[in-house]
């Protein structure tokens, strides 16, 4: 090859080179993959209390009270019919299952007799004077949804009448009266799973509660 020729080659080679980096044009092997999306979903627990209200003759009826029934004449020795129930809704997770129950017809040595835990469902977790803590004997875990509509809620009756005691004095009825004559109940629900000792989900009640005194 003659001198004239190699030169021309290495002046057309130096001007490719120099077109490759003027025009920005060099390239690097790559490669990229599709997106994976990793999504969570979320359990709950969802739970209700209610009560069936009563008729004229003190009775229960199929009718649901979600707020609280308010009865008529209490005299000595009454047996009134009530039934607060907590709900665990269908789908919800396992749960350990509470109701605090304030009890301010307690008071003066008026002792009525609710009949909580008679066949030991419910266990005392704190007491607090006329507060008292309970928890159901097991977890709960309602059924899911399912394609033939079986599932279901999960009913938990906490108890079913109030016995007054027989012979009640003048001074106890106005104490009675001045405490503000009513049961209030109120249900708490908590996560079981994962939680292999239960004094965890006692303490979140208790605060929940805010019952302060030993049982």
């Amino acid at each position: 090859m003659t001198t004239n020729k190699k030169l021309v080659i290495a002046i057309v080679a130096l001007s490719i080179a120099l077109v490759c980096v003027i025009g920005g044009t060099l390239a690097f092997l790559i490669d990229s993959t599709e997106t994976v999306t990793n999504t969570f979903t979320y359990g709950e627990i969802d739970i209700e209390l209610w009560e069936n209200t009563v008729d004229d003759e003190g009775n229960l009826t199929e009718t649901k009270d979600y707020d609280g029934i308010v009865y008529g004449k209490i005299v000595p020795g009454d047996v009134v019919n009530k039934n607060p129930t907590v709900t665990v809704k269908e789908g919800s997770e396992e749960c350990y299952v509470y109701v605090k129950v304030t009890d301010t017809l307690a008071v003066d040595s008026v002792v009525t007799d609710m009949s909580i835990g008679e066949n030991n469902d419910w266990q005392v977790v704190k007491n607090d004077g006329n507060v008292t803590l309970y928890r159901y004997k097991t977890t709960v875990k309602a059924p899911a949804e399912n394609n033939d509509s079986t599932a279901d809620d999960i009913n938990i009756a906490v108890f079913t009448k109030v016995t007054f005691p027989g012979e009640l004095t003048n001074d106890q009825i106005e104490s009675l009266k001045a405490a503000g004559n009513k049961i209030e109940i109120q249900a708490y629900a908590h996560q079981s799973e994962n939680i292999d000792d239960v004094t965890v989900a006692d303490t979140e009640a208790i605060a929940w509660a805010k019952v302060t005194a030993s049982n």
